[in-house]
């Protein structure tokens, strides 16, 4: 039995001894909505390690065990590389633009950086994990596919298979992001999550970031007055 990997066995999946050994009493359904009747911001559970919450000791067995697959953890080093790298300049001069051409141009640019859609937000407290913050009244919200396929395996406990691609994917996400932030900058537009750490960025998810989002109604472009207002932010 291995330590941070499971097994296959005669009476079915044995999780790792790491996993039975660490996982807490309390699950994610109970952390967030078992038995609750009123609405409320959810409460992370997972990849934070900013606050320790009780799945903290199985989450650092995931990181472990990318530091032992080469290709994912040289995934994971570009990205912490690439989130060390100063910013473009600021054009001095902002390039003109009504709200609606922006978010053409926005939406353009970043389908041209390959990203699988893109949505510009207005940001509301249910969007928001209960120990974030986000003062921007907008955010730009870009979206990553995964291979089918390859996440696919995780049901025939291939999980070397899906844990490579979702590691690239958050890789490509985070270039992305930041070819698509540079972009706005020498626009004269800078986004404001420049000025934050990885760690938030990433953990900001979206009850919208997967099938059945909503129209661009929901993101009210005609309405965005300050695009320097605007994050650059990419769904985890």
């Amino acid at each position: 039995m291995g330590i941070i990997w499971g097994k296959e066995t005669a009476g079915g999946y044995v999780p790792s001894w790491w996993h039975r050994r660490m996982k807490p009493a309390i699950s994610g359904n109970q952390i967030n909505g078992l038995g609750e009747t009123e609405k409320r911001r959810p409460t992370p559970v997972y990849h934070r390690q900013d606050w320790w919450h009780p799945w903290r000791w199985v989450q650092e067995a995931f990181y472990a065990r990318i530091t032992l697959q080469v290709r994912s953890f040289m995934c994971f080093i570009k990205s912490n590389i690439l989130d060390g790298r100063a910013p473009a300049p600021i054009a001095a001069e902002p390039v003109p633009g009504t709200p609606q051409q922006w978010t053409d141009r926005i939406r353009a640019k970043a389908q041209e950086l390959g990203v699988s859609d893109v949505r510009i937000l207005r940001v509301t407290e249910d969007l928001i994990f209960d120990r974030d913050t986000i003062p921007e009244k907008y955010a730009i919200l870009l979206a990553s596919q995964m291979q089918y396929a390859q996440i696919h395996k995780s049901t025939e406990r291939k999980f070397r298979h899906s844990l490579l691609e979702a590691m690239q994917v958050y890789l490509g996400g985070n270039v992305r992001a930041k070819k698509l932030a540079n972009w706005l900058r020498q626009q004269g537009t800078p986004p404001a999550a420049w000025a934050r750490r990885w760690a938030r960025r990433s953990t900001w998810c979206t009850r919208r970031s997967g099938p059945g989002w909503g129209s661009w109604a929901n993101t009210a472009p005609s309405s965005t007055p300050n695009l320097a207002r605007c994050s650059a932010w990419h769904t985890c």
